[in-house]
């Protein structure tokens, strides 16, 4: 090993950068091969300090989950160097990348507390320079707001220390500004156009007081049309500077930031697969089969390395390489994600003040343009004060043990919409949980879907009397289908006879009646 090269806990080293426009170190995960995608992590320090060890074993740690190298460079420091030269300096280093023939989609940005409000910004200037865009950007526990305007600046203030954390990060943000406006798109990319910006990870701690921050700005990224990931956590160090060992929570966010980034920086049409995966999982299969079952499992397992879908190795990469880190309820939890953003009802979880926890893409799209609804700092408003009025009467009338209300909005077309909203508590009473409101909105003209493979399965239709029954309980004539379809009144009478047979239907309503019971209605 070279004297300029170092071992760090073994499964990571780090040695100086050359050619970049400031001092800078690599941190690679040991072996004798270098890894393609790189990771410009810019470490937070409050504007005003350098990284220290805790840094490199984040850069390291990241390094082996995400399989890439880790670039930190010592950006220049306020008060002596202020706003916004660390922000040129990180959007030198990253052309100097490019000049070096790095790939822009084998690079994600990252950057951690104050970090953020550095590198966020200089992808701002790199993207209105033209400048190719990296394959992503991540935020861990993000300072993006330095006119401190969230409200868990005030919901997460935690007082009887001498000098207080909103008093330190207010005095050195200072140093930083030097008088700029703080309100200033590269001050605070809360209030940036963030158009044209790689997909983001969003990680924050529900306790800090920047929590909101990153609230905000995930918020504000889904506004200019960005895709991001946004994830709330309980128990991330207060700090990312004082060198401690790492919590749980801290492991498992550094695991997901490594996931975000192979799966940005993967070839495209590309499958990982590993053979020792496939090898694992044929043990796991031997160990719970018959033996002589034992080498049709390895022709299936070999078809399925040649033929499996793209999720079915990251997931089994997944759960063999991070074990508990990544436990079967995360999984289940990541399942019921994505049928909640696939409703075709707008769903908003929310706080007790209404901060947006979590809101499908229904949701999101009541939120923008000529909305019924919009977001300021994070909390769910009216976009009209007739709506407001009924929304906070609504939250009024809920309590603990009233199960669920509804009640009317009227949509900025005219439309009639229909809301629910209900108070979740924890199921265990000894749990330690804040209560949430679940707000759902349905439009009175929303199609109902029927599935007709579903129809076909359940009542044993053909596909031409499945499609029939499908059109009828949507609200067409027997007529209006004939004609459609160019077929004779006396055809479409003897399928409906078999479709009503079938069902056991003693008129038309029950039909669309039994149709609608089994059908998917609200899912798409």
């Amino acid at each position: 090993m070279s004297g300029n090269t170092r071992q760090v806990e073994g499964e990571f080293r780090s040695h100086a950068a050359a050619g970049l426009p400031v001092p800078a170190i690599w941190v690679d995960r040991t072996g004798e091969v270098q890894d393609e995608s790189v990771v410009l992590y810019v470490y937070g320090g409050t504007f005003v300090l350098n990284r220290g060890p805790m840094h490199e074993l984040i850069a390291g740690k990241v390094a082996l989950h995400g399989r890439a190298r880790v670039l930190l460079c010592d950006y220049r420091l306020a008060p002596e160097h202020p706003f916004p030269e660390a922000i040129e300096d990180i959007a030198a280093v990253y052309v100097g990348l490019l000049d070096q023939g790095y790939d822009p989609q084998r690079i994600v940005i990252m950057g951690d507390t104050a970090g953020v409000a550095i590198a966020l910004p200089a992808l701002l200037l790199l993207r209105d320079r033209g400048v190719p865009m990296p394959s992503g950007f991540v935020a861990l526990c993000p300072i993006a707001d330095l006119t401190f305007s969230g409200g868990s600046y005030v919901r997460n203030f935690r007082g009887g220390e001498k000098v207080s954390e909103l008093e330190i990060l207010a005095m050195l943000s200072g140093d930083y500004l030097q008088g700029e406006d703080p309100r200033g798109p590269l001050a605070s990319p809360v209030f940036a156009d963030l158009g044209g910006l790689p997909d983001t990870q969003i990680h924050v701690d529900v306790n800090e007081v920047h929590c909101d921050d990153g609230v905000m700005l995930a918020e504000r990224f889904r506004e200019c049309g960005c895709r991001v990931e946004f994830h709330q956590w309980d128990g991330l160090p207060t700090t990312w500077q004082k060198l401690i060992p790492l919590t749980t929570a801290a492991s498992a966010v550094l695991v997901r930031i490594g996931q975000f980034i192979r799966s940005q920086c993967r070839p495209p049409e590309t499958i990982p697969k590993d053979d020792a995966i496939a090898e694992e999982f044929v043990n796991i299969f031997d160990s719970h089969v018959q033996p002589h079952m034992t080498e049709r499992v390895k022709q299936i397992m070999d078809w399925s390395v040649d033929h499996g879908p793209a999720w079915v190795w990251p997931f089994m990469e997944r759960r063999l390489g991070h074990g508990a880190l990544v436990t079967q309820e995360q999984c289940e939890r990541e399942w019921l994600y994505k049928l909640f953003s696939r409703s075709s009802d707008a769903t908003f979880l929310l706080s007790s003040s209404r901060h947006v926890l979590l809101m499908n893409k229904s949701a999101e799209e009541m939120c923008v343009g000529d909305a019924l609804f919009m977001q300021r700092h994070g909390r769910l408003q009216g976009a009209s004060n007739e709506v407001e009025e009924v929304l906070l009467k609504a939250f009024l009338d809920v309590a603990p043990g009233t199960g669920n209300i509804a009640f009317c909005l009227n949509g900025s077309t005219g439309e009639k919409l229909l809301a629910h909203l209900e108070r979740l508590e924890a199921d265990d009473k000894n749990a330690i949980a804040p209560p949430v409101t679940l707000l759902t909105v349905t439009s009175t003209k929303k199609q109902v879907a029927v599935d007709e493979e579903t129809l076909k399965a359940w009542f044993g239709l053909s596909r031409r009397e499945a499609r029939l029954a499908a059109c009828f309980a949507k609200g067409k004539s027997l007529a209006a289908y004939a004609d459609d379809e160019g077929i004779s009144m006396n055809t479409v009478r003897t399928q409906f006879a078999h479709i009503r047979s079938k069902l056991g239907a003693v008129d038309q309503a029950d039909v669309v009646r039994l149709i609608l019971q089994v059908s998917h209605s609200g899912w798409h």
